[in-house]
């Protein structure tokens, strides 16, 4: 004996899709480091200023020799996701005058960031300027940094 049952199904289908989302390569490259160049002091304190746009301001106790060339901003480049990234920069940090023990404080860090058109890829120059606080009759000679500066770049 057959038996045929003959029932009627319902079904539904659907369709789902998948995506990606592929971002640019992320890195930096160092262009100059942060330099206040050549000066003398007195017996005031003084400061000197290096704007991110490589310009020098000079307050108090302290003489800038005529060629300021030396002078430069500390810069780099991002590449890659620059929208979408924060800058954060060390509130201070110190120089050591080399085979001594004087030191003089970097401070007030600032900075701009602009994008790079003449570049191919998501570019972005990133300058940095600072003010050093110079010490009465500070002590000639090369200063270093006791350790570099930090600036960290953290991607959102």
């Amino acid at each position: 004996m057959l038996l045929l049952c003959l029932h009627k199904v319902n079904a539904q289908h659907t369709t789902a899709t998948a995506s990606a989302n592929i971002i640019s390569v992320v890195g930096t490259s160092k262009e100059a480091e942060l330099n206040f160049g050549k000066f003398s002091s007195n017996k005031q304190p003084g400061e000197i200023t290096v704007t991110p746009f490589n310009q020098i301001i000079v307050h108090g106790g302290v003489t800038t020799g005529k060629d300021v060339r030396a002078v430069e901003a500390a810069s780099f480049r991002v590449y890659g996701s620059t929208n979408d990234h924060v800058i954060s920069l060390p509130q201070e940090c110190m120089i050591v005058r080399e085979d001594g023990q004087e030191a003089m404080l970097i401070c007030s860090f600032n900075i701009h960031s602009a994008a790079d058109p003449a570049t191919p890829y998501d570019t972005q120059k990133v300058s940095i300027g600072a003010t050093l606080k110079v010490n009465p009759n500070q002590v000639p000679g090369v200063y270093i940094p006791s350790q570099p500066f930090e600036v960290m770049i953290n991607y959102n």
